[in-house]
């Protein structure tokens, strides 16, 4: 693979691709319009190389979580919300007691979440519910990782 052929990212010709940092601290190419990113380079050295470039160029650095709440619909908060749950369900039943109450914690809000969004709320109110869903989401990836579910 060569790095070269991803100059489109860096060079100018595209304009919508920044660096997005993912959960964990992972640095990676992110087309801001699409959504679109490059997670199937299983080359860590290749991505690494990219970004270096995209950043050396003052490509604009986001936070993942940030742009999705951003872009977030309605109907991709309530998607949010039932994998959550589902996310939950398997650590409650796959792990030990301790982890599926932390889950629990963690998630605890999602009733009052689902009530706000269907209550059809204004944009500035859907941002903060998608902000509150990423970090749970964020959360529970941390406590999977922990209990060896991811």
């Amino acid at each position: 693979m060569n790095v070269s052929d991803y100059a489109h990212l860096w060079d100018g010709r595209s304009r919508e691709w920044v660096v997005a940092r993912f959960a964990g601290g992972r640095l990676m190419p992110l087309n801001a319009v699409t959504g679109e990113s490059f997670g199937v380079i299983e080359d860590d050295h290749v991505i690494a190389q990219i970004v270096e470039r995209m950043l050396g160029v003052g490509r604009p650095l986001v936070e993942y979580g940030d742009w999705w709440a951003k872009q977030a619909t309605v109907v991709e908060a309530r998607q949010t919300i039932e994998t959550l749950n589902q996310r939950v369900w398997r650590l409650r039943t796959r792990t030990d007691r301790a982890t599926g109450q932390e889950a629990q914690l963690i998630t605890q809000e999602l009733p009052a979440l689902l009530a706000e969004l269907n209550a059809t709320p204004e944009a500035q109110a859907l941002r903060q519910v998608a902000r509150q869903l990423w970090r749970m989401h964020e959360q529970l990836l941390e406590l999977e990782r922990r209990s060896g579910r991811r």
